[in-house]
């Protein structure tokens, strides 16, 4: 619900699909997903917002408790995305998965399918986990079909 309410207030008054990716799905479902989503925006302006915490676990205070392991799982996300490399940041054990108690991995994987694996730029705007889950906002964007190359 929280990127609903940011485009609310943005003032977003076009038409918006909901769709909830059951956590853990597997990758065969989450690629189908975001090739799926793929067609339906070709040669469209269209946006996709992805939502999931990173690490439930990064103090003891946290929801799931604390590991000490669950901030690797938040830092390899990080590192992959700021290194624009979409395929590296899913390449997480699902060890590490499992003790991070994240519910990420798997929108990441619809998004960055949806993108074909190439998005034209990805930008790291922040980085939190002051409740003990690991929060990041990042942008992975292509060029829209009217500013594509030879368009007046």
């Amino acid at each position: 619900m929280v990127p609903l309410y940011f485009l609310q207030e943005a003032g977003w008054l076009g038409p918006t699909l909901i769709l909830g990716v059951p956590r853990h799905c597997s990758q065969a479902s989450n690629q189908a997903l975001g090739r799926r989503l793929r067609s339906f925006c070709e040669g469209k302006r269209a946006a996709l917002i992805a939502s999931g915490d990173m690490s439930h676990r990064l103090l003891p205070q946290a929801p799931a408790g604390f590991h000490p392991q669950a901030s690797n799982f938040d830092r390899h996300l990080r590192e992959s995305l700021r290194q624009k490399d979409l395929r590296q940041a899913l390449q997480v054990s699902p060890e590490l998965r499992e003790l991070a108690a994240e519910d990420v991995v798997d929108t990441l994987e619809v998004v960055s399918e949806a993108l074909a694996y190439e998005s034209e730029g990805v930008a790291v705007h922040s980085y939190e986990g002051p409740f003990g889950v690991g929060y990041m906002i990042a942008t992975l964007w292509q060029p829209s079909p009217s500013s594509s190359k030879g368009a007046n």
